[in-house]
């Protein structure tokens, strides 16, 4: 209906021209921001109706981990010792926060080849590469961890670091 009485109005104005036509124009301005203003805003409405959505899909999503295939140089380790070694260094660096975050565990430990697969959330990646480069000592022995590679499934992992 306004869309109809918008046009009426800019028919009269360009007819009559003149001042009435430049006031009708006026009008015509006016009820055009009006409507601009009002898509706008349902514009707006729908994109933060949108980004809320995307919004509950990531919160109920899983969060994505990776692996990190990792050696130990030095000699033969107890997995425990050294899943306690690794979190200590996590927690040195990032705090315990952090640590309970990043659901930062030793997911395998293959003692025959002196190989561990790391396992953390995507973000905390890079925070568990430096963990590792700092650990010098586990159980009293000296070792260093050297990162061989990272994947994003521990089948993946294990088949690059030639463990399957």
């Amino acid at each position: 209906m306004e869309l109809l009485a918008l046009t009426v109005v800019a028919v009269v104005a360009g007819v009559i021209g003149g001042v009435t036509g430049f006031i009708a124009s006026l009008l015509i301005c006016r009820r055009c921001r009006k409507a601009a203003l009002a898509v706008e805003s349902v514009t707006a409405m729908a994109a933060r109706e949108r980004f809320l959505v995307k919004l509950r899909r990531s919160i109920k999503k899983r969060p994505s981990k990776r692996y990190i295939v990792f050696e130990v140089v030095g000699g033969p380790v107890e997995p425990r010792d050294l899943e306690r070694e690794i979190r200590e260094a996590f927690k040195r660096l990032f705090g315990e926060p952090a640590l309970g975050i990043s659901m930062l565990r030793l997911a395998e430990y293959y003692d025959d080849k002196s190989v561990g697969i790391l396992r953390v959330r995507r973000e905390y990646k890079y925070h568990a590469l430096a963990a590792l480069g700092i650990v010098r000592t586990v159980s009293g022995k000296r070792v260093v961890l050297v990162p061989i590679l990272t994947s994003g499934t521990i089948k993946r992992a294990r088949r690059k670091a030639g463990l399957l």
